[in-house]
């Protein structure tokens, strides 16, 4: 009892002080130490040790390294235990043939086309051939057979080689009959099933389905849909199952009120107010109102006139399907004061939102607005923006891609004031690196004016610096001087490059003693401007850290930048930023 008692005492506080590899030639040392599950520092179990060389070995035969032999040596040291795998890797298995008994859709042929060459002479991967299979699955998923299986059997060799056999039960044939939604109690069943897309009786497809729950979701009506299928009943003789689709929607609270709130430079602040309303009448309608101000502080203080130098306001209606259309349309109506370029602007915009597919929109607008900027002008302008997004998640991106690439119309046969066309392109970009986020963005504008370039309102016209651009400068301080404003800087064209390393840190507790989510981002910003395209020099380069609190849906943001290239007006110290989301 007395050898088990310290047996035990020593197990629980002797902690692991190296964990090594040898032998290793396919994954790396990172890798394994992943997979283990093992780190550094936390106390030596044998149970622990003996699940890490299982998952080891569960690693190399998904690579189809079957033959693969582990040995765990553990040593004694003076500050706790150093643990060694000896890996053997032996041959890879190649796969010789695979035969296949495909199911009511698919040919042979078919089937075997879903493998590298022909499912013929290629190395065992399990990622392979799950993907294969899942593609296989999804056929039979998208024309009516959702409890579909694709088992495999795997017959062993001799010289290092395997033959597969595949066998595809479809299961019954299944059609939906009914479709009942629960939980929606200010939004009607109509706009539902509008949205969802499906008409009982209707084969089975999960592709269909899963549109029409996107779909529900881009309402923004709803926090949370799920759904379930009930069998209604088996047809005897005929193998068709019947079933009630069950659509369970969780709602957003219809009124709601929104306040944003950030810092474009040290004595600069900004504000946003927005009122709104999500289901009027029941029918998924939006109607919203939305305030936003910037406050040059010193000045705001002194003189509350001079000290607000942009108001903008915006009143707007959305309608989910235009005209009963698959389209979504929004009407709004505006109004902009500028005080640094003493322009004030009255607008109606019409929108229409067009899903080309389910991760591109096109939206094409038509508005109407009336500047007073250096005398009266109207300018009626067509605007056809394409958006892309591929993104994880919205508000913190992981992996995927967000873009916007638009050309915009003014003057010419829609008549005006003012004639050029606008063109502008942005792609962000997210990938993933272990814990480490890597995120760049593009942007690209030129504006082609078809009439002399003081005549067209700058609000056309592309500005660089500050948050949103290039941090660490003036906001709009970077490029050449406007002739009619000498106070303004302006270009025709553009090109803005944003590198950010977002990087998880946890060095303190709150909640329970939960680590408060915050995050460290190393950024660098580059760009130029000027009355060509592309820019001529020179490039304007900062480079920053900024502090991310992920304690709510979007990260809070706090930035500093400091510049590198010399520019007039630029501050020697850098410049400090608060905001609500990441920049891009």
């Amino acid at each position: 009892m007395k050898a088990l008692f310290w047996m035990m005492l020593w197990s629980v506080f002797v902690p692991i002080r190296r964990i090594t590899f040898e032998g290793n030639r396919v994954f790396s040392d990172a890798t394994l130490l992943l997979v283990s599950g093992l780190e550094q520092g936390q106390p030596y179990r044998f149970p622990l040790v003996f699940r890490a060389r299982r998952a080891l070995e569960e690693q190399y035969h998904m690579k189809g390294y079957f033959q693969v032999r582990i040995r765990v040596d553990t040593q004694r040291v003076e500050d706790g235990v150093d643990v060694h795998f000896i890996i053997h890797e032996g041959r890879r298995s190649v796969i010789q043939s695979i035969w296949a008994d495909p199911g009511p859709l698919l040919s042979s042929q078919a089937f075997l086309r879903m493998f590298p060459h022909g499912g013929k002479n290629f190395p065992y991967d399990e990622g392979i051939l799950n993907r294969a299979e899942t593609k296989v699955a999804e056929i039979y998923q998208n024309q009516g057979f959702p409890y579909v299986q694709v088992s495999r059997v795997l017959d062993t060799l001799s010289s290092g080689r395997v033959n597969l056999r595949y066998t595809v039960h479809p299961g019954p044939w299944t059609r939906i009959d009914e479709i009942q939604v629960v939980g929606n109690h200010n939004v009607r069943t109509a706009l539902v099933l509008r949205a969802l897309g499906l008409r009982p009786p209707v084969v089975y497809a999960q592709r269909r389905l899963e549109e029409g729950l996107r779909t529900l979701y881009r309402l923004e009506l709803f926090r949370l849909v799920r759904y379930r299928l009930d069998t209604l009943t088996l047809s005897p003789g005929q193998d068709t199952l019947r079933l009630r689709l069950v659509v369970l929607v969780e709602e957003r609270p219809p009124k709601y009120l929104r306040v944003g709130m950030g810092v474009q430079t040290p004595d600069r602040i900004q504000g946003r107010l927005t009122l709104g309303h999500r289901s009027l009448f029941y029918n998924g309608q939006n109607e919203e109102v939305t305030l936003e101000s910037a406050l040059q502080f010193p000045q705001f203080i002194g003189d509350f006139q001079q000290g607000v130098r942009v108001i903008r306001g915006r009143l707007r209606h959305k309608e989910p399907f235009f005209l009963n259309t698959p389209a979504r349309g929004e009407f709004t109506a505006g109004y902009d004061f500028d005080r640094e370029i003493l322009s004030r602007a009255f607008s109606f915009t019409f929108l229409l939102g067009i899903e080309v597919s389910p991760s591109l929109l096109w939206t094409p607008t038509l508005t109407w607005t009336r500047e007073t900027w250096r005398g009266q002008g109207v300018t009626n302008l067509l605007a056809t923006p394409l958006y892309l997004d591929t993104r994880d998640n919205l508000f913190n991106p992981h992996r995927g891609a967000f873009g916007l690439f638009s050309v915009q119309y003014a003057g010419g046969i829609l008549r005006g004031n003012h004639h050029f066309t606008r063109y502008y392109g942005m792609l962000s970009l997210f990938q993933s690196l272990g814990d480490v986020v890597l995120a760049v963005r593009g942007v690209a504008g030129w504006l082609d004016p078809r009439q002399a370039l003081p005549e067209i309102p700058l609000t056309y016209f592309f500005r660089l610096g500050g948050d949103g651009s290039i941090r660490g400068y003036p906001l709009g301080s970077l490029g050449p001087l406007h002739p009619a404003e000498e106070s303004y800087r302006y270009g025709t064209a553009m090109l803005d490059g944003n590198l950010e390393l977002r990087i998880p840190w946890h060095p303190i507790l709150w909640k329970g003693g939960n680590p408060l989510p915050l995050g460290v981002v190393l950024f660098l910003d580059a760009g130029r401007t000027g009355l060509r395209f592309p820019p001529p020099p020179p490039t304007y380069i900062t480079a920053g850290v900024g502090l991310r609190i992920h304690a709510f849906a979007t990260p809070l943001r706090l930035d500093w930048g400091y510049p590198l290239t010399k520019a007039e007006g630029a501050a020697p110290g850098g410049a400090f930023y608060v905001g609500i989301g990441h920049m891009f």
